[in-house]
């Protein structure tokens, strides 16, 4: 078994295409075809990454959303199909050679943010004992937070993961936002299109 790549190996990453209708990010859905997914795993291969980043719970953001460990609903209840899946494609990605950093919940999931802001325990413990947080590299909290998270609800989540996951976790929020920091290591910083470097 290979030993997982450090935090910082995980450096260069391609996450969409095609003006983000291609969405690498949803390469865990059980709603994608391992098809595709191959397909995906091959387009970032030829782009040279070191890493690919994917969301674990995903109700509405972008092509094949729709899936978490608990199948199309957040319901608390383990959908060993869909988790066969997700640690399927995980393994695939680990087979290429590529770090894998997870991402717990993307934006436009209100319902799922909902469940899980009021157990992140719970769904932390389920992630670590289906396996799905063993291969991860970095576990970034949530994409865009603040849109649909607290300040308070992050820092939950944060305490939850760490109770459950022993590397870096990162924050990200949306465009220059940052405050989330403090309940992090790493910051996922997100710039609008066309920002300077300086």
């Amino acid at each position: 078994k290979k030993s997982v790549p450090a935090w910082d190996k995980a450096t260069l990453a391609s996450c969409w295409n095609g003006g983000a209708g291609q969405r690498m990010m949803n390469i865990v859905s059980p709603l994608m075809s391992d098809q595709k997914a191959d397909a995906y795993i091959g387009w970032m291969k030829s782009r040279g990454v070191t890493a690919a980043h994917v969301i674990l719970a995903n109700a509405k953001d972008g092509e094949n959303a729709g899936y978490c460990i608990y199948g199309p609903n957040f319901d608390w209840t383990i959908d060993a199909a869909f988790v066969g899946v997700m640690k399927s494609r995980i393994a695939k990605l680990r087979k290429a050679g590529l770090s894998v950093v997870v991402w717990l919940i993307t934006d436009d999931s209100a319902a799922y943010a909902k469940a899980l802001k009021a157990n992140p325990g719970k769904y932390l413990a389920d992630l670590k004992a289906q396996g799905l947080l063993a291969q991860a590299s970095t576990v970034v909290l949530a994409l865009e937070a603040n849109e649909y998270l607290s300040a308070n609800d992050v820092n939950a989540l944060a305490r939850a993961t760490r109770a459950n996951y022993k590397g870096k976790i990162g924050s990200h929020q949306t465009s220059g936002r940052c405050d989330f920091s403090v309940f992090a290591d790493i910051v996922f910083y997100q710039v609008d299109p066309g920002k300077p470097a300086a």
